[in-house]
């Protein structure tokens, strides 16, 4: 990500084109190492026994908009939950259109934000060890409270940006409220309080994966609209759904959280 960033910005300030190419070539060459290495990938041996089928389950899983439902109507718990991961997963979609801004309103060419992009790599790797350590630190009500506020104030920064400097700044509050950060907790309460309810992890996973789909493919459009508008509108917007997703979360109080997750 980091190479990938920093190489396709600069190829991309001679001819927009090469990145494209290289993609799509570095696409076939790896596909067809897999295809040719990975065992996976092969054509089994008509010859060879068939592995032991696997027990069939007593109770087939719900269709996929049964789930979706079950998320939303088990409980109270669940339900926030739900609303939260979805609210949160829809704030950083803002990166559609980050680099359209960076162009017009700061004046960064395609060599410089590829320069951008490769530092921003470089935060998403540290924030994995600052997640851990945030965890260590506090609860998961205070842990959630830090990453949403610092997640508001990336996209309040964002909004109002007008050099370069700015968009680096951006990283800061990034390394503590990124959306790696942000759904380390909230994806694994979801999990438990999933399978507390009664459904299958893999069942909810996808249903979850659905809501938050559908949230996208409204937002991601609905963000390039009001950038017409203004172009610090659509990271207001997303400071708005990373409150939004707090307050849904913070309505959940310790001794409720701990009942819908079947703790004792």
């Amino acid at each position: 990500m980091i190479i990938g960033n920093l190489s396709g910005g600069y190829l991309a300030k001679n001819n927009p084109k090469v990145p494209f190419i290289l993609a799509v070539a570095c696409n076939l060459i790896f596909g067809g190492l897999v295809s040719m290495f990975l065992r996976e990938t092969h054509v089994p041996d008509p010859g060879a026994r068939a592995p032991a089928a696997a027990p069939r389950q007593a109770k087939a899983k719900a269709a996929p908009g049964g789930a979706v439902l079950r998320l939303l109507r088990s409980g109270r718990t669940l339900r926030l939950l739900t609303i939260s991961n979805v609210l949160t997963s829809v704030v950083d979609l803002t990166w559609t259109i980050r680099s359209v801004m960076a162009l017009q309103r700061l004046g960064m060419g395609p060599a410089e934000y590829g320069v951008w992009e490769s530092v921003n790599g470089v935060v998403l790797l540290a924030s994995g060890r600052v997640t851990s350590l945030m965890l260590g630190l506090m609860d998961v009500h205070g842990f959630n409270l830090a990453v949403h506020c610092f997640s508001t104030i990336r996209q309040l920064i964002t909004a109002f940006a007008s050099r370069p400097l700015h968009l680096y700044l951006t990283l800061i509050p990034e390394t503590f409220g990124g959306e790696g950060v942000r759904i380390a907790a909230l994806r694994a309460l979801h999990t438990r309080a999933a399978v507390a309810a009664g459904m299958g992890i893999g069942e909810s996973g996808a249903a979850l994966r659905t809501l938050s789909g559908v949230a996208g493919l409204i937002a991601t459009p609905a963000f390039g609209y009001v950038y017409q508008m203004d172009s610090s509108y659509p990271w207001l917007v997303a400071a708005g759904f990373a409150v939004l997703a707090e307050v849904a979360f913070a309505m959940l109080g310790k001794e409720e959280l701990q009942r819908g997750l079947g703790d004792t």
